[in-house]
């Protein structure tokens, strides 16, 4: 410690203990969302240590809003007691979980108390202020398949799309306002890679575009391209990330290069995707330049990069100089580039070429981090290695090393002091002998010794002994205790392999042993106090030594060994010698594991079970010979899936022949083809038949898929759009469905998965539960993204209208202009809309800056300035005259009609932080929270027993009423009683449609179910089916999908339901079926439409069969319907005044609304 230091620490002796140190904000102005949410590591607080703490004081920590620290959380964290290694180095540094945090955003403090004994005079220290911000400028992006670039950020607009020497001095790029704009926001735009200019946001910035002038120096640093990738990032006051924004492409032509620039085959739009390559070669074409000759040297150059490709050089011989050469990129180099934008040129005869900028699509692949056995919680302790020994790092065999492969590892540290060292490189040349094994490189100590007190940090580069395959690893982190004098480590009698405690391994009785050998100056009467600390803390009864040459030994019970298991425990003494010195040993760091294996299925190829390799009588599950099973112990199998129909348990008894062997048991294959589409875990639990001991198995994971399938997608239906035409019932399909484009069957091993979700579904059709969102839909080879739902249609009975988002985010709306037909000139000109709800009389529209704009028929169209205002919405509903939004604060706000029919929210709803969803009816709202439970509000209010329910999982409505689907697979509902046949059954598990006055739901067995009038009762003849996949209606009839491609309907309206024995009784190959007021349109696989019914209301198209052809979806007002094509057409009919007539609309919807997705 320096004199200045002490001297400071002395002053403030008498007064309150110095404020913590927040390690991880010394950068920046406080925590970002990264530091907060990731699970891998801790927050670091650092306690300065005056004089006058001793060791044993007990420290908690605080952390609490600022100017709220009386109720400010104390956190959970160990070891909570002053060592004296922390006393040694004048500080403690805390780890904190960050999940037990409340983490609000905002000025933040955090403060630490003192006390001398547990329970004793607590003193309190000063706090210390940061800002908490876990918002990202931008936004969180939606969209994984493009790592590091945040969809959600427009491109820069750079007003020269031609830079040369002529304009060099007048460029500048236009950066739109964006979500979470910040004071204090630092955008940086990267011209052509080139970093240098960047904006600070200021007050007057904010919710406005800001302008970034481009210099001179910047430009001619960046060179000549014909296509420059300019995009730009942005970074908070708190280091919180956007991503890369969107790019745009400049050519620049300032350096007179005479030769035109390379590009890759393999690239579009100047991005290469890693996953398209499928382990293919990138071939980068030297086109035929001006002066091209025979025996020139072409020279092909990378910059920009953190790995990049090895420059190449050719001279061009034979008829090269007619065609140009290609060079060929391995897979190998280029796959470990994801993430990363780099500049490509060439040189001939040392002259450049102009360059071209290549975006690399994909996750930077990474070998693991090494391991340092002396280190296993990544701690080091010099102190406990000997003198002699060498400080080792191990790669793992997965890292599948070959003879001749070059690791080099780079170590680099920071002193106790906080200065940083590169500190050496290590190369190791891999042996045939060392392939197949952990590789250990040997360090000698007294490299890294400097750095006790402070940290290490060790990766290392694989390098291809062709030294085409270069790999780099996640580093290894590894915080170094100050060297010391104490005492030499404990060891467990029981520790068959170092730094590993197998309780298995414990005597008879399930204990173990701690073993305190020689030490210096050992003496009788020492006393010896042991500590165990971990998941559970264990101090045994003190020892006073009986004479100094012998072993002393310290018993842990089976239940503190138990307890441990899966954690990691340090093991230390203290020696109070008879004068009164007290000493502490070096620590015994182990994990305390059972080293069960897990489980694998025999049916499994990796992580996935394909059930066409299952065998009737189920899946095999093999438990390996390594869990030393014995005669007698008991085994429970487990399967577990998402619920009872796919979760089960096997338990067998071990007999004397099946002791030491692997085990295999078997799993129904009922269980198994009852998981297909999902991800189940397999683990196991052994109960030893010697005092009844329970150990527990790691998990192995799979995902359960029918067989794999390839081929081109053709996916076909409606993106759902809810709550168009409450007086119409629901009129809308819930289901998308993939085919084979070349069979046109049902592809039941198609893949679903919404942007920004990690999980994919499997089977042929999907329920659209969030149409705001965009969709994904793969097989093996083909991949297609569908848009957010992009079209929403009203209606009451007559003249209602249709509004559509466009590819580029404008909206544009036709049909009634008293009911949102006709939109301002001002919300004409809006670019950023990413959604559309329609109510029965307006519409309002989502835009990706998290406001909201509405139109319609006033006043139900109309919206205040406080919530045009807002820029934090996240979702929109419609009612039957009313409109709801969600706010990210997880509030809600609603407008439109008044409180009667949903348009004002009530205070104790308004007050409510913890909606995730809204859902409208006719005359109100219901917002689903985050307990599982339902709040209401309009015309029906939601009675006390169902707000008491907290596991509510959907809500349908009818005109008059809503209906509740809880997990129990039981319905509740309000406005209307349902009948108790309905209400006292346990097998409802989809509420599929309601009319006016009725409502369908589908039991477990696949059969329907219905209650109320306008459709409440089945025919018999359809009351049966147990393959309806999908129903729509009208506002007093039903009209259902099979799951063999035909229709089937019932209800009140003779011309829906008559209809189908002349237009649809043998079609079956129908894959959406449509409805209007009194009127059906089917979609057929082939593309085709055919519709019945009330010809007002779109029931004839038998002059429109020529221009109905390769549709994709089917939407439709209470009068009209819209279909959009594969070729980006729109064809309406109906009635012309309610959406029917697009014609005057047509020059901007015509290409413009695209059922796959088109980015704005």
């Amino acid at each position: 410690m320096s004199d200045k230091l002490k001297l400071f620490l002395k002053n403030r002796a008498d007064e309150a203990p110095p404020a913590p140190i927040m390690v991880d904000a010394k950068n920046f102005a406080g925590l970002n969302r990264a530091t907060l949410f990731d699970p891998t590591n801790n927050l670091t607080v650092r306690v300065i240590l005056t004089p006058g703490v001793t060791p044993g004081t007990v420290i908690a920590l605080f952390w609490s809003k600022a100017g709220d620290e009386a109720n400010a959380q104390n956190i959970t964290f160990f070891p909570n007691v002053i060592s004296a290694d922390d006393k040694a180095v004048a500080y403690k540094d805390i780890f904190v979980d960050t999940a037990q945090l409340d983490i609000v955003d905002g000025n933040t403090t955090v403060f630490y108390t003192l006390a001398t004994v547990l329970g004793g005079n607590v003193e309190k220290s000063l706090s210390v202020e940061f800002l908490v911000k876990t918002t990202v400028p931008g936004g969180i992006d939606t969209d994984p398949t493009t790592p590091n670039i945040n969809e959600s950020l427009f491109a820069p607009d750079v007003n020269q799309k031609e830079v040369d020497k002529g304009n060099i001095n007048n460029v500048f790029a236009t950066i739109k306002a964006y979500k979470n704009m910040t004071v204090g926001d630092k955008v940086t735009l990267s011209w052509a890679g080139v970093q240098d200019a960047n904006y600070v946001i200021t007050a007057s910035d904010l919710n406005k575009s800001i302008v970034i002038p481009v210099t001179e120096d910047t430009i001619k640093k960046a060179g000549d391209y014909s296509e420059a990738i300019i995009r730009y990032e942005i970074r908070d006051t708190v280091n919180n990330w956007s991503l890369w924004s969107r790019s745009t492409t400049v050519s620049i032509d300032v350096e007179e290069s005479i030769f035109t620039a390379p590009y890759a085959q393999e690239a579009i739009d100047n991005h290469i995707t890693i996953n398209s390559l499928n382990n293919k070669d990138v071939h980068i074409i030297i086109p035929v330049y001006t002066g091209i000759k025979l025996g020139d040297v072409v020279t092909l150059k990378w910059t920009g990069g953190q790995l990049l490709p090895t420059n190449m050089e050719h001279t061009l011989v034979g008829s090269e100089h007619k065609y140009g050469y290609v060079f060929v990129i391995p897979y190998s180099q280029i796959r470990v580039m994801g993430g990363e934008t780099v500049t490509v040129y060439y040189e001939v005869n040392g002259k450049k070429s102009q360059k071209t900028n290549l975006s690399i699509i994909g996750n930077l692949i990474r070998l693991p981090k090494p391991f340092a056995p002396q280190a296993p919680t990544e701690v080091l302790d010099l102190n406990s290695i000997p003198a002699t020994d060498d400080f080792l790092v191990q790669l793992d065999r997965n890292v599948n090393l070959v003879a001749e492969d070059l690791v080099t590892l780079y170590v680099s540290g920071t002193t106790s002091e906080g200065e940083y060292f590169d500190l050496f490189n290590l190369p190791h040349p891999v042996t045939a002998l060392e392939v197949g094994k952990v590789l250990t490189i040997a360090i000698a100590q007294d490299k890294i010794t400097m750095m006790a007190g402070g940290s290490l940090a060790i990766t290392y580069r694989v390098t291809g002994k062709t030294s085409e395959d270069i790999s780099l690893s996640y580093p290894l982190e590894l915080m170094l205790l100050p060297l010391n004098n104490n005492l030499p480590a404990p060891t467990l009698v029981e520790m068959v392999n170092a730094g590993i405690l197998n309780p298995m391994d414990a005597d008879i009785n399930g204990e173990v042993h701690v073993r305190v050998g020689s030490y210096p100056n050992k003496v009788r009467k020492d006393g010896i106090q042991c500590y165990w600390r971990g998941e559970v803390n264990y101090d045994p009864e003190d020892i006073i030594v009986k004479n100094g040459v012998d072993d002393n030994f310290f018993t842990i019970p089976k239940d503190i060994v138990q307890q441990s298991i899966g954690g990691w425990v340090e093991v230390f003494y203290e020696v109070d010698n008879p004068v009164g010195d007290i000493f502490f040993s070096n620590r015994l760091i182990f994990q305390v594991t059972e080293e069960l294996p897990a489980p694998t299925v025999d049916q499994a190829v990796g992580s996935t079970i394909t059930l066409g390799q299952v065998p009737a009588s189920g899946a095999t599950v093999t438990i390996p010979a390594g869990a030393k099973l014995k005669e007698s112990d008991v085994v429970t199998l487990r399967w577990t899936g998402t619920g009872p129909t796919n979760t089960t348990e096997e338990i067998h008894s071990v007999t004397n022949i099946e002791s030491g062997q692997p085990l295999t048991l078997t799993i129904k294959y009922e269980y198994v083809a009852a998981s297909k589409g999902e991800l189940i875990s397999v683990d196991y639990i052994i109960r030893r038949a010697d005092g009844g001991t329970q150990f527990f198995s790691p998990k192995n994971s799979y995902d359960v898929v029918s067989v794999p399938v390839s081929g081109k997608l053709k996916v076909m239906g409606a993106r759902f759009s809810p709550g168009n035409s409450y007086g119409f019932g629901n009129i809308n399909s819930k289901y998308i469905t993939a085919l084979s484009s070349d069979t046109n069957k049902l592809l039941d091993g198609a893949e679903w998965q919404y942007a920004g979700d990690s999980n994919w579904k499997q089977g042929a059709r999907f329920r659209d539960v969030s149409p705001e969102r965009m969709l994904r839909v793969k097989t093996v080879d083909d991949r297609v993204t569908l848009s957010a739902c992009n079209v929403a249609g009203n209606g009451v009975t007559v003249d209602p209208a249709f509004a559509v988002r466009l590819n580029n985010g404008h909206i544009i709306a036709w049909g009634s202009a008293a009911l949102g037909g006709t939109i301002s000139s001002t919300f004409l000109t809006l670019d950023d809309v990413v959604f559309v709800a329609a109510a029965e009389t307006a519409f309002a529209a989502l835009r990706s800056t998290g406001n909201v704009v509405s139109w319609g028929q006033a006043p139900y169209g109309a919206i205040s300035d406080s919530i045009a205002n807002l820029r934090d919405i996240t979702q929109i509903a419609a009612s039957g005259f009313a409109f709801a939004a969600l706010r990210k604060n997880g509030s809600v706000v609603a407008w439109g009609g008044d409180a009667t029919l949903g348009g004002v929210v009530p205070g104790e709803i308004a007050s409510l932080t913890n909606i995730t969803k809204v859902v409208g009816g006719e005359k109100g709202f219901v917002a689903f929270l985050k307990t599982g439970g339902i709040v209401s509000w309009g015309a029906l209010a939601l009675p006390a027993e169902i707000q008491q329910f907290t596991d509510i999982i959907d809500v349908q409505s009818a005109l008059g009423s809503f209906v509740a689907l809880r997990k129990n697979n039981t319905v509740v509902g309000w406005g209307n009683v349902i009948p108790q046949i309905i209400a006292a059954r346990t097998d409802i598990v989809e509420l599929m449609a309601s009319t006016n006055n009725s409502y369908v739901a589908k039991c477990s067995n696949g059969a329907l179910v219905a209650w109320g009038g306008y459709g409440g009762v089945i025919p018999a003849d359809i009351v049966g089916f147990t393959d309806i996949v999908d129903v729509v209606s009208t506002s007093n009839t039903y009209i259902a999908l099979r799951n063999n491609g035909t229709v089937v309907a019932w209800g009140n309206d003779t011309t829906v339901v008559n209809g189908i024995a002349a237009q649809a009784a043998m079609l079956d190959d129908i894959v959406q079926v449509c409805a209007t007021g009194s009127a059906v349109a089917v979609l057929r696989k082939n593309g085709m439409v055919v519709t019945w019914g009330n010809s007002a209301y779109g029931g004839d198209t038998s002059m429109l069969q020529s221009s109905l052809t390769n549709v994709q979806a089917l939407y439709s007002t209470s009068t009209a319907f819209l279909a959009l094509t594969k070729d980006n057409r729109v064809v309406t009919w109906g009635d012309p005044t309610g959406g029917g007539d697009s014609s005057k609309v047509q020059p901007y919807i015509s290409g413009q609304l695209s059922y796959e997705m088109t980015p704005l």
